[in-house]
């Protein structure tokens, strides 16, 4: 008997495997997990029994493994407030691209809540996109928070290496940190581990909130637990957009929500007013309030600091807004 052979063969059908699981149809928490942008990979995927009380996406691949499909539900209703500002999310390929459109809940073509028609991506040789385009109803290209097209330059490995974004009059335009040219890294098991902010000379070199890196943390699965901001001398910069320079996340249920998370400030300790958070989800997995705590371990006394968070929702569970509110109850600006 040849052994080599039959390992070889368990080997294959593994591998064959994980792959047909990272194209299944049904319902998930997350439609799409790859940073890298090469493909789709929906996380942690639910029954049917779940779907019905879990805010979720349903995600459906053709024949081929391809995206063809996503719809996002509340509590086992449709709902447009996905995270591609739709209820459903179609896609249509072609031999040099392929396109990306937009559904209502009655299945009617709209623009998303953006206002984008449909996403244009270009693919390369290799059938990865390169650039990615906003359309308008009229046709034209679109700016959502000043950007209407993104253009990646992928590594050997067909992952995205940098990314340059362009107004609709096709000017480079930084990212919100400054980023003129966004550079990727990843970490061994495929699962984005920093994006950084480098000049001609290659060197890393501070944004305007002070940091050159985000560093992400994510284990094997794929699930993010932290993230730090490191500026170009390698060390924790408080970023000044979020008041912090570290953030963890610990105590996930199964269905990939944590109950709590620590913050870090650039001197290694954590953040003094708000160094830890509390959260408590609705059912559904939506969030309900955040309850935050100082680094004793108490609620802050300082009125104009933040120390609760809640999330208010409609009759049918579709998100409205998040209120703050300081140790006395009174709602902040």
């Amino acid at each position: 008997m040849n052994y080599k052979k039959i390992i070889l063969i368990v080997i294959v059908i593994f591998l064959s495997l994980k792959v047909y699981s990272q194209h299944e149809s049904g319902y998930y928490m997350n439609w799409n997990s790859d940073h890298t942008q090469s493909t789709v990979k929906p996380t942690i995927k639910l029954n049917d029994k779940e779907a019905k009380l879990i805010n979720c996406y349903k995600v459906i691949f053709d024949n081929d493994g391809r995206l063809k499909t996503v719809a996002y539900f509340v509590s086992g209703k449709k709902s447009s407030n996905s995270n591609f500002g739709a209820h459903i999310l179609e896609r249509k390929y072609h031999n040099n691209h392929f396109e990306e459109f937009f559904r209502n809940k009655k299945n009617e073509r709209v623009a998303n809540n953006n206002g984008i028609w449909f996403h244009k991506y270009h693919l390369n040789e290799n059938g990865f996109w390169t650039k990615k385009e906003n359309y308008s109803h009229q046709g034209e290209l679109l700016e959502h928070y000043g950007v209407a097209a993104y253009i990646v330059h992928r590594d050997y490995q067909n992952r995205r290496h940098t990314e340059i974004r362009l107004d609709s009059k096709l000017d480079t335009i930084p990212d919100p940190n400054g980023f003129k040219i966004t550079h990727f890294t990843y970490n061994p098991d495929g699962f984005i581990s920093s994006r950084q902010n480098r000049n001609q000379k290659g060197e890393l070199e501070n944004g305007k909130y002070g940091y050159a890196k985000v560093v992400f943390h994510i284990d094997q699965n794929g699930q993010f637990y932290g993230e730090e901001f490191i500026n170009s001398m390698g060390n924790l910069a408080n970023s000044t957009s979020l008041g912090y320079a570290k953030v963890d996340m610990r105590d996930f249920n199964r269905y990939g929500k944590n109950r709590r998370f620590y913050f870090t400030d650039e001197s290694g300790y954590p953040s003094k007013e708000q160094a830890m958070g509390i959260v408590t989800y609705h059912d559904n997995m939506s969030k309900n309030e955040v309850i935050y705590y100082d680094r004793y371990g108490s609620q802050t006394k300082d009125v104009r600091v933040r120390a609760r968070s809640k999330y208010i929702y409609d009759e049918k569970g579709e998100y409205l807004k998040r209120e703050n509110y300081n140790c006395e109850g009174q709602l902040l600006n």
